[in-house]
């Protein structure tokens, strides 16, 4: 280009600016520092860039009702956003650090051990913390003991030649994949031990 100008290419962060942020019209409250709320913008976008542009505009909508003030068109804690984006879709669990660290740690090959790595992942993505409180381990363990279940039915099934709903092979195929890639972090944690 002419000027040595040169287009550059759309980050994740301005993509979440440009289909997220820029189209909520939010105003800064009053008295608000200006930079500190564009650098906690920054992280927060860089935070929601997993999410698909269509999920960005369903969280859009979900967020734009949420402006605060008199005129409700000021930011909103930047949180709402957050717990907006867990409901359009949680974050993948491998991009959760805390739970990679605490999947390497000696918690991770328990889990392996007790067949509940998925379980396991998938409370912590959702609460955002590991079970530790009582009763929490039993109830992983009961959905362990049911999609172990859920997984054999249909392995049957397709060894029969039995028809099995698209749905159920999707899920399997999700299944095992995540264990998969969960059981790849417990070993990486027992190589670094």
């Amino acid at each position: 280009m002419e000027n040595g100008a040169a287009e550059r290419e759309e980050t994740n962060r301005d993509r979440v600016r440009r289909l997220l942020f820029d189209r909520l019209g939010f105003r800064l409250k009053r008295g608000e520092d200006a930079e500190a709320h564009r650098q906690a913008l920054d992280r927060l976008a860089d935070d929601l860039a997993y999410l698909g542009d269509g999920e960005l505009e369903a969280l859009r909508c979900m967020v734009e009702i949420h402006g605060e003030g008199k005129a409700r068109n000021q930011w909103p804690g930047l949180g709402v956003f957050r717990a907006m984006a867990q409901i359009v879709r949680p974050r993948p669990v491998d991009e959760l650090p805390a739970l990679r660290r605490w999947f390497a740690s000696v918690e991770g090959p328990r889990a392996l051990r007790a067949g509940t790595l998925v379980e396991t992942a998938d409370f912590f993505e959702r609460r955002r913390r590991p079970p530790t409180r009582p009763g929490e381990a039993h109830l992983i363990s009961d959905q362990a003991r049911k999609n172990e279940r859920r997984l054999q039915v249909l392995d049957e099934r397709v060894a029969l030649g039995r028809s099995v709903d698209a749905g159920d092979v999707a899920w399997a195929r999700r299944y095992r994949a995540r264990l998969a890639d969960l059981k790849a972090i417990v070993e990486t944690g027992e190589v670094a031990q």
